[in-house]
């Protein structure tokens, strides 16, 4: 039989023709292929003229490009009438090209909040919410600590079996600033208390990561459109939640990180102990814990876990030596809230009436000279009242007479810095342990401040 030509066996190779034909006579088809640049033909001042008009794209504004050529034109206009020097301008379609190298090349142009793809390296400079789905057991068995935990823990994770995450990231680091795990899917107050979690002191938690953020990024989640979430976002920055449209090369690097969460293994790493573990954990003691309870001490591990493992994206450091390494930098944190900023914007807010002693809350009465004043003025006034969870030593109270918000202190010591969680567990033992119809305030915030102490 003939041997074939090389054109007759490229006939139905259809625009692959020339390809297949070169490769045939060992010729490298990858040359001539495509248009060779030989540089460009404007000066370094035109480029720096183009270059001028192009950052007006990069700001918050964001003007649109075609605008802004029209804008660049007009000024040439009038230099010519105005006798200054004058030279080519380049095309439109140049010019956009122009725009969107310095939009790639530039992570720290005055848009980097909603374009940039690697954030400028300042820690919760930016904080993305997102959200992920864990297969309990699987996860704890990939994180290599689900044979630790004791068999009513592991009972109670199976019966649980899929839960849900409300994640707080900074994507600079990669690190966890906020990580909620529910049972259900994360609803608006899940999305508010995680970003509570990541602008709080954090440092003696497992998350330790925490900011004030100059622009918080939302996923396409329910639960960060809401009204509530949407509201405490623009009282916290000042400005409007950024979408997941508007940044895909954030959201992309979040949701790798998120990926690599849920489907890395951990191997040879020290999570520390755990209440949940075999060797700590008391099913006569902690029989009243609710399955909330251990999500939330699951969770803990999960983040210890996720801190402590190297991740490629940050240049082979777990995103605790990264975040670290970045303050070591002199990559200074925005400030934090004062306590009085954060009551006011995750602070649960109730109705009372003043009384005689003040108001009073959890069994705890607080007074003020303001809140007297207010009771002197209308007896028994009811008032609203904003009482900060993770701090009841203090609340905040409207006053009707300025319209402003006031603080008002707990009669009780020892509660600086004890939690709405800890008093109320610490009074229901109090109450059981010594079998009375209800212990005073007194006497369990004693205890307390006795507790801490000693720890």
């Amino acid at each position: 039989m003939r041997q074939p030509t090389p054109y007759a066996t490229t006939s139905n190779y259809g625009p692959n023709q020339r390809r297949v034909r070169m490769t045939k006579h060992n010729i490298n088809p990858n040359l001539h292929t495509v248009r060779i640049g030989f540089g460009t033909k404007f000066t370094e001042d035109q480029m720096a003229y183009f270059r001028h008009f192009a950052r007006a794209v990069l700001t918050p504004e964001k003007p649109s490009i075609g605008n802004v050529y029209v804008m660049m034109r007009a000024d040439m206009f009038h230099r010519e009438i105005e006798g200054q020097e004058t030279f080519a301008l380049c095309s439109e379609r140049t010019f956009r090209r122009i725009v969107h190298s310095m939009r790639n090349n530039t992570p720290n142009a005055p848009q980097a909040a909603s374009n940039a793809v690697v954030p400028d390296g300042v820690p919760t400079n930016i904080l993305v919410m997102d959200w992920c789905k864990f297969d309990l057991p699987r996860q704890c068995t990939l994180l290599g600590f689900w044979e630790r935990l004791h068999n009513d823990v592991r009972s109670r994770l199976f019966s649980i079996r899929s839960a849900y995450a409300a994640v707080a990231m900074d994507p600079c680091s990669l690190a966890l600033c906020g990580f909620r795990m529910t049972a259900g899917a994360p609803t608006s107050s899940d999305a508010v208390a995680t970003l509570a979690m990541a602008v709080r002191n954090n440092v003696e938690t497992s998350i330790q990561c925490f900011g004030r953020p100059d622009f918080v990024h939302i996923d396409g989640s329910a639960a960060y459109y809401s009204h509530a979430f949407l509201t405490t976002v623009k009282a916290l920055t000042g400005k409007e939640a950024v979408t997941d449209k508007q940044h895909p090369g954030l959201s992309s690097r979040v949701e790798r990180a998120l990926h690599s969460l849920a489907k890395s293994r951990t191997q040879d790493f020290d999570i520390g102990e755990s209440v949940l573990f075999s060797d700590q954990w008391d099913p006569a003691k902690f029989a009243m814990v609710t399955d909330q309870d251990i999500l939330d001490l699951v969770a803990q591990l999960i983040v210890t876990c996720y801190h402590g493992t190297p991740r490629h994206w940050v240049a082979g450091l777990t995103p605790m030596e990264h975040w670290n390494s970045l303050l070591a930098n002199g990559r200074a944190l925005s400030p934090v809230l004062s306590k009085a900023e954060y009551r006011d914007l995750f602070g649960v807010n109730l109705k009372r009436r003043i009384g005689n002693k003040g108001v009073k809350m959890l069994g705890i009465q607080y007074a003020s000279p303001e809140l007297a004043l207010v009771h002197a003025w209308h007896y028994k006034a009811e008032i609203e009242v904003s009482i900060d969870e993770q701090d009841i030593s203090v609340v905040s109270f409207l006053n009707p007479l300025d319209g402003r918000w006031h603080d008002a202190f707990a009669a009780v010591a020892g509660l600086e810095g004890v939690s709405l969680r800890e008093w109320m567990d610490t009074v229901d033992y109090c109450s059981r342990l010594f079998e009375t119809a209800q212990a005073t305030s007194h006497s369990v915030g004693q205890a307390l401040k006795q507790f801490r102490d000693a720890a």
